[in-house]
């Protein structure tokens, strides 16, 4: 539990770290969900964690993407997908990554406590 918990916590601060450490050079659009997910996936893995092999980091990476793409300014899901380090993330992107980091954590802390056996009602011998 402990394990799944510091990678869930430096997968947030990856996304976020993400966010603020990489830059915008694209002039057109925003870049696509999936380039997005795949930008937040490659951070991910340079940081030390491994988004493709654990179900656990794939699925906060897809909640967190689905958490923040469409709220994201357009130049912060550039700056991401360009990976140019001299972005300095806004306010309200920077507060979008912490609420959908917060989001995906609760999420997967709860997904564990429901996978959890339950275990059988113990008395316990009286003590005299």
């Amino acid at each position: 539990m402990r394990h799944l918990t510091r990678r869930v916590a430096a997968a947030a601060l990856t996304a976020t770290l993400a966010v603020s450490a990489v830059g915008c050079s694209a002039l057109g659009g925003k870049p696509s969900k999936d380039e997005y997910r795949d930008a937040l996936s490659a951070n991910m893995d340079e940081q030390g964690g491994s988004a493709a092999d654990d179900a656990a980091s794939k699925d906060f990476l897809d909640c967190l993407t689905d958490n923040t793409y469409d709220d994201l300014s357009t130049e912060a899901v550039q700056a991401v997908v360009d990976e140019d380090e001299d972005y300095e993330a806004s306010k309200e992107d920077e507060e979008v990554i912490e609420k959908a980091s917060k989001t995906c954590v609760e999420e997967m802390m709860g997904d564990l406590e429901s996978e959890m056996p339950e275990l059988p009602d113990m008395e316990l011998p009286d003590s005299e």
